[in-house]
């Protein structure tokens, strides 16, 4: 969190406009900090050369907020993470403890599922129990989301696949002049919006190439990530507030992919190997790899992804411009990509005897 002390009015209010001003800060890492035979949950920050500075979060986020089942952390933003477990399905507030579950007894869900399984909740900012919005990735291509708290639960299909086995990779939610809503990934690389309504039913839409209801990967990818989108299968889109629309795709394979390509030869892709790809209205493929960011730095994971502006390096020693903040599975270890060279290394290096789970973003709680 910020170290400045905010100026106030003479009744103590924060200025707006004084707030209007500020740089937004960068996500902070939320992770499982082990001692011995128990462990606690901080939020370190990369405004500080040092890891030790972090947040103190309420005492009982341990007990529901964790890494592995019973309990799953499958969402985060605007200082709430989204949970799913035993004890929690729903909203968590790390500051204060508060929880908004979700009740399923209004959820809509097919005949054999005894509970809906949740693998990504973007939400709103400023949810309460009484009053919320949430889109949650259920599996496939669906979508289940509401604009009316527990009470507006409604369940979309995306139908526009590349193929059979395509689905939802990735959500990210906003809100544009009144208008809620999410936008999606596919694994295949295609993009569509979801506009939430209370209307049903509801539909998702082409997002970029609107003319054309079916997608057609070889107008979007040149060779070789016309064959490459089809084999790796970590995938964030990335909206940013100049308008420019972002893909992340990185490889989860613990050994090297030979890929063949259709015009003969093999391309190879490594181990977290990141491929960062722009989106150009005006080009054919209109997707195109890029070495830099304009200025930006993303973060991606579970969290509704964040992409903040970084000039000089925002006077911050672990904070960097172009760059990719990501979390590796299985390690649980946060890492920063640099698009200009494509090599990764670990955000934090001496931290020891750490797990992280998502990245956190404090800016409504400042």
């Amino acid at each position: 969190m910020s170290s400045r002390s905010n100026p106030t009015s003479a009744s103590g209010a924060v200025s707006a406009a004084w707030r209007a001003a500020l740089r937004p800060p960068p996500p902070s890492l939320l992770l499982t900090h082990h001692h011995r035979s128990t462990f606690s949950i901080s939020a370190w920050s990369l405004s500080s050369s040092s890891f030790v500075r972090s947040t103190v979060l309420n005492q009982s986020v341990p007990t529901v907020v964790t890494l592995h089942h019973p309990s799953i952390c499958v969402g985060s933003g605007d200082g709430w993470v989204a949970v799913s477990g035993l004890d929690l399905a729903g909203l968590m507030n790390p500051l204060t403890g508060e929880e908004i579950p979700f009740q399923f007894k209004f959820f809509p869900k097919k005949k054999k599922e005894k509970q809906m399984k949740l693998f990504k909740v973007v939400f709103a900012p400023n949810p309460t129990a009484s009053d919320f919005t949430a889109a949650v990735i259920t599996g496939g291509a669906r979508v289940t989301y509401t604009i009316n708290g527990n009470n507006g639960w409604i369940e979309v299909n995306c139908p526009c696949l590349d193929d059979e086995v395509d689905g939802i990779a990735d959500v990210v939610y906003r809100e544009k002049c009144g208008e809620k809503m999410v936008y999606c990934l596919m694994r295949s690389g295609g993009t569509h919006v979801l506009l939430l309504r209370h209307q049903k039913p509801a539909t998702f839409q082409p997002l970029l190439d609107k003319p054309n209801t079916v997608f057609y990967p070889n107008a979007a990818f040149a060779p070789p990530y016309n064959t490459i989108r089809s084999h790796v299968k970590v995938k964030n889109l990335v909206l940013c507030d100049d308008g420019s629309f972002y893909q992340i795709w990185r490889s989860e394979d613990i050994c090297t992919l030979a890929l063949p390509l259709p015009g003969g030869g093999e391309y190879h892709v490594e181990e977290d190997q990141i491929f960062v790809l722009k989106y150009y209205p005006c080009r054919r493929p209109y997707w195109v790899e890029v070495k830099d960011l304009g200025g930006y730095s993303f973060f991606v994971g579970k969290n509704n992804v964040v992409a903040l502006r970084v000039e000089d390096d925002g006077g911050m020693m672990m904070l960097r411009s172009n760059c990719v903040y990501w979390i590796k599975r299985f390690e649980d270890r946060a890492k920063v990509l640099d698009v200009k060279t494509g090599k990764s290394m670990q955000c934090f290096p001496d931290a020891k005897l750490h797990s992280a789970i998502c990245w956190y973003n404090l800016r409504d709680t400042l």
